[in-house]
């Protein structure tokens, strides 16, 4: 009997909070509360390893977020050096 009891009351608590749920999502939509996508600008960027640390402080400083880098090797009159190949975002403007 007491089993019974507990199973009952799980059940109109789990009701309860799907209720609650509900009427959230309602609310947010009645009011107009929608989640706006952000929008991002893209550059990709590829300095030797020399000036990589003025490139970084630079893009930094202009609101450029890191996203992704790996080490990459290039040619450049028939010399191999080693770059960076970065991609940055940032806010578009909108």
């Amino acid at each position: 009997m007491a089993e019974e009891r507990d199973l009952r009351t799980e059940v109109w608590f789990v009701l309860f909070l799907l209720f609650v749920l509900v009427v959230s999502q309602f609310w947010q939509i009645k009011n107009g509360m929608t989640v706006k996508t952000q929008s991002w600008q893209y550059r990709i960027e590829g300095p030797e390893d020399e000036d990589l640390a003025a490139s970084l402080q630079t893009l930094g400083s202009e609101g450029w977020e890191l996203v992704s880098a790996r080490r990459a090797t290039t040619e450049v009159k028939g010399e191999t050096k080693g770059i960076y190949e970065m991609i940055f975002r940032r806010p578009a403007v909108q």
